[in-house]
């Protein structure tokens, strides 16, 4: 089938209606090509969107092409002007004064001499989308002046006493326009400017002469005037469909072309593109098989997550619900009393190391953890992370042993951060190690880099269990008993805050029950600045007079209960509205205050206070649930000095009170997270 056979039966098929022409077996036999065309276009991504004519007014090359004819009609419009002005100057200067023909004869020169010089121009130059507009402006300001000459010539060569030289100039003027016909219609509009301009003059001008004869003279001129204008827009309308008619003649003949080499590419190409489809399906199989299977153990984790978190959240609340039962039933006895305080606030302390844990996690996923950069001796954060561990290691009935360098080993970074990775790896090598054993806490040097080992002696990991030792939820026991306890969240954190220093971590054991050894690589700091001197002893612990706001009854209490115990004045607000008569009243050192109070929060107290002259200097400390690095700006916005996270430590707050300023700054650090 030809190329042409070809686009007809597509456009008869998308437009019937507009080709009637074409008979029942080539429309029937384009349809099935054109189908199959389409369906081999399909996994090539070809388009095979038929023709379409575009609409004049969607395409500029019609306007351009407008432009050029009337710039290739301009040097005959300029020379019949010019001629005719002159011959009718030369005639009317026998009825009128020389000096307006004069007159009129250079003003005609000039706005000639204009319009040719732009025919020049447009001739040395090139036309396209953007300046075509322009081109078209100019061209209308020239008919506009010519029309204004020629319309003046109403006037100006119009003799008063003779009929016969009035009639020759409304001759002349009506030939002007009717040769403008030819020149000017491509552009309707500068027809419409050059036959309105220089008939309605004349025919004012006959109407002003206020006799018979004239004013069918001036109805003759109106008749004439509306006859042109109808006949430049039918010449008009005739020209404006040539241009688009030839214009879509070329835009089909190119297409057809487009249309032919597309095809043979495609028919090239089909058996290529099918085995290429094939192959992307395979590719396309395998990966939704992979990503199923990463989605299920990804849901089969949250699952023992979920398991896991209820498992260890009820763990903590069963003895200290019994312990709660035990102070209830016997009394203020000293034994008991003890034995429950011991139970309470070891699984209090549990329960808040698994929430700051989890929140650690969610931290450091989001990218919202702040690290406190200094250089650190890690002797240091040894000996703190040891201690930080110490409970988990007496508990498992075990031995610590320590094994430091002579020389100090300096890191920048954060050194309650680090103490909390060092002391992970203990607690959990303390975890898997079964009673009595040893756990070895080792700091050394490796050339440009601090290593910190913790080696254990304990169930080990599997060949398996190794690779996937740091990922999230992961952990080496998964019997129903689960004696160990704990998430599989705590070698995810010791990574996360390991790679936030620039360092690593990796993990070795040998198999089952060989014991496992991990190790925090750091790099080096070269020349440590000099360490503060520690506070010296005996230093004296000044009362502080302290208003506590929470709209937890019990909470703030219990808080002032402690407070007391330090020796401090206490007093105790459970709104924020109470807050500012109190505080006025009472004018205390410190407030310590919640931020979800009701009727005013904390934040509007907090700047009520700051605005208050007697109360401006009161040091004011945020103690909220709220402990995202985002909270903690919006409570220094709000004037703040501190912001604690729920639960804090008494001792910590303590410290901070009496104004220990070391202990105040890891006290905001680590209320959240210890």
């Amino acid at each position: 089938m030809s190329g042409r056979g070809d686009n007809c039966a597509v456009r008869a098929r998308r437009s019937p209606e507009k080709f009637p022409c074409v008979c029942r077996t080539t429309r029937a036999h384009s349809k099935r090509y054109i189908d199959a065309l389409a369906a081999a276009c399909t996994p090539l991504s070809i388009s095979s969107t038929p023709y379409r004519r575009e609409p004049a007014g969607g395409d500029d090359s019609v306007a351009i092409e407008q432009v050029r004819l009337l710039y290739a009609n301009l040097p005959l419009s300029v020379f019949v002007s010019l001629i005719n002005g002159v011959i009718l100057a030369l005639v009317q200067a026998m009825a009128i004064e020389l000096r307006q023909v004069v007159i009129w004869l250079m003003c005609l020169f000039l706005v000639t001499v204009g319009r040719g010089v732009l025919g020049v121009r447009f001739a040395n130059s090139i036309v396209s989308t953007a300046n075509v507009g322009r081109w078209r402006l100019w061209f209308l300001a020239g008919v506009v002046a010519m029309a204004l000459v020629w319309g003046a010539a109403a006037f100006v060569l119009y003799p008063p006493d003779s009929a016969a030289l009035q009639v020759l100039l409304a001759f002349v003027l009506g030939g002007m326009v009717s040769g403008a016909v030819a020149i000017l219609t491509p552009l309707f509009l500068a027809f419409l400017i050059f036959a309105s301009g220089a008939l309605i003059p004349i025919i004012v001008r006959f109407a002003m002469a206020g006799d018979d004869m004239h004013y069918a003279m001036a109805a003759l001129g109106a008749v004439y005037l509306v006859a042109m204008l109808a006949v430049g827009k039918r010449v008009h309308r005739t020209i404006f469909q040539s241009l688009e008619l030839s214009f879509e003649n070329r835009a089909l003949v190119t297409h057809l072309t487009e249309e032919k080499s597309r095809v043979e590419a495609i028919n090239a190409d089909l058996v290529s593109a099918q085995e290429a489809l094939k192959k992307s399906n395979e590719a396309l199989e395998s990966r939704v098989a992979e990503r199923t299977a990463a989605l299920q153990e990804q849901d089969r984790r949250k699952d023992e997550f979920l398991a896991m978190l209820s498992h260890e959240l009820r763990n903590p609340l069963a003895p200290m619900t019994n312990a709660l039962y035990l102070l209830k039933a016997t009394g203020p006895d000293g034994s008991a009393l003890s034995h429950a305080q011991g139970v309470i606030e070891r699984q209090l302390h549990h329960l808040v190391r698994l929430v700051d844990d989890l929140l650690d996690v969610s931290r450091i996923n989001q990218g919202r953890i702040d690290l406190r950069r200094e250089v650190v001796d890690l002797a240091e954060v040894v000996r703190r992370a040891a201690e930080m561990a110490q409970p988990a290691i007496d508990q498992g009935g075990h031995v610590l042993e320590m094994v430091l360098p002579d020389q100090p080993v300096y890191v920048m970074g954060d050194p309650v951060r680090l103490a909390q990775a060092a002391s992970n790896l203990l607690v959990n090598a303390a975890k898997y190690t079964p009673k009595p054993g040893r756990v070895t806490l080792t700091l050394s040097r490796k050339g440009e880099q601090a290593a910190i080992t913790v080696k254990d002696e304990g169930i080990g990991m599997s060949a398996e269990l190794l690779p996937r030792v740091f990922e999230l939820f992961v952990q080496g026991d998964d019997s129903l008993a689960r004696p160990r306890g704990g998430l599989g969240i705590g070698l995810t954190l010791v990574q996360q805050l390991v790679q936030l220093h620039n360092g690593e971590v990796t993990a070795f054991s040998r198999g089952k029950d060989q014991g496992s050894h991990f190790t925090i690589y750091l790099p080096v700091h070269i020349q440590p600045a000099g360490k503060a001197p520690d506070a010296g002893p005996g230093r004296s612990t000044p009362s502080r007079r302290v208003l506590v706001v929470d709209d937890n009854a019990d909470a703030a209490n219990t808080l002032c209960s402690i407070l007391e115990l330090f020796g401090h004045q206490v007093r105790c607000v459970y709104d924020g509205i109470s807050t500012l008569a109190v505080a006025e009243d009472f004018r205390p050192d410190v407030i310590l205050l919640d931020i979800g109070l009701p009727g005013m929060d904390g934040y509007q107290v907090a700047r009520t206070i700051r605005d208050h002259p007697a109360l401006r200097s009161t040091k004011l400390i945020a103690v909220t649930g709220y402990g995202q690095g985002a909270d903690r700006e919006r409570s220094l916005a709000a004037g703040f000095d501190q912001h604690l996270t729920k639960p804090v430590d008494a001792d910590k707050l303590h410290r901070l009170l009496i104004g220990d300023v070391e202990m105040a700054g890891r006290a905001s650090t680590t209320s959240g997270t210890q």
